[in-house]
C-alpha cells in the first residue's frame, strides 16, 4: 500500500474490497471504517482502533490484530484463520459464520458477542472471556484450546 492509499484510507475510512495485504496499520484509528470484503491478509493491525467498523467478508488470514479494538464490529463471514488476536476486544460484535481456525484468541474479550456458526477449530482460547455470548448454536469446536477460558 502506498502513502496516497494509506492517507485516503485514514481520511475516508473506506476501502471496501481493497487490497491491504501486508499493510502496516498498527495503531491506526479506523473508527467506523468500511473494510467489507477487503484483503487484509497478513496485515499488521495491532493496537488499531476498529471500533464499529465493517469487516464483513474481509480476509484477515494471518493478520496481527493483537490488542486491537474490535468492539461493536460487523464481521460476518470474515476470515481470521491463523490470525493473532491476543488481547483483542471483540465484545458486542457480530461474528456470524466467521472463521477463526488456528487463530490465537488468548486473553481476548468476546463479551456479548454473536458467535452463530463460528468456526473455532484449532483456535487457542486460553484465558479468553466469553461471558454473555449471544448464541453458541452451530459452533465448530473440535480441538479448541479452551484452557482457562471464561465462559460463565
Amino acid at each position: 500500500m502506498n502513502e496516497a492509499d494509506f492517507n485516503k484510507l485514514v481520511t475516508t475510512k473506506k476501502c471496501p474490497y481493497g487490497d491491504l495485504s501486508e499493510a502496516n496499520l498498527s495503531g491506526v484509528d479506523l473508527y467506523k471504517a468500511n473494510l467489507s470484503g477487503a484483503n487484509l491478509c497478513k496485515a499488521d493491525l495491532s493496537k488499531a482502533n476498529l471500533y464499529n467498523a465493517d469487516l464483513s467478508g474481509a480476509n484477515l488470514f494471518g493478520a496481527n490484530l493483537c490488542q486491537s479494538n474490535l468492539v461493536s464490529c460487523e464481521m460476518e463471514e470474515a476470515n481470521f484463520e491463523e490470525a493473532n488476536l491476543e488481547g483483542a476486544n471483540l465484545s458486542m460484535s457480530n461474528l456470524t459464520k466467521a472463521n477463526f481456525q488456528k487463530a490465537s484468541l488468548k486473553q481476548a474479550y468476546l463479551l456479548a458477542t454473536c458467535l452463530d456458526h463460528v468456526d473455532l477449530q484449532g483456535a487457542n482460547l486460553q484465558n479468553a472471556d466469553f461471558r454473555e455470548v449471544i448464541s453458541k448454536e452451530g459452533l465448530k469446536y473440535e480441538e479448541i484450546a479452551f484452557s482457562k477460558a471464561i465462559t460463565a
